[in-house]
């Protein structure tokens, strides 16, 4: 067995006046993000494909931000891209997709 030395924890880095924001990049477009399992909120009012493909876990790229005036406003859009076309080549939004770590 292994054993490792405490360290304390350093503070979690802040936005502040004096120092500036949190430095934050977004993804480019088409740039890989991971893998995700496709889990929407509402199965039963989906198309047949979009329901087949629920609770499937597959390759996603960043697709963008979700525009004013859209069902998903501000949320990152997302597009498989692992070639299975399981979602018909739609975006989807984050809120409907959990992430694999």
């Amino acid at each position: 067995m292994r054993v490792l030395q405490w360290r304390p924890r350093t503070p979690a880095q802040r936005s502040t006046p004096e120092a500036g924001p949190l430095p934050w990049k977004f993804p480019a477009i088409g740039e890989f993000a991971g893998r995700a399992r496709y889990v929407p909120g509402d199965v039963e009012n989906l198309p047949p494909p979009l329901r087949a493909a629920a609770g499937t876990v597959m390759d996603m790229e960043f697709a963008g931000i979700a525009s004013p005036g859209s069902r998903s406003v501000g949320q990152s859009l997302y597009r498989e891209c692992s070639g299975q076309s399981l979602l018909g080549g739609l975006v989807i939004p984050e809120q409907d997709l959990d992430f694999i770590p």
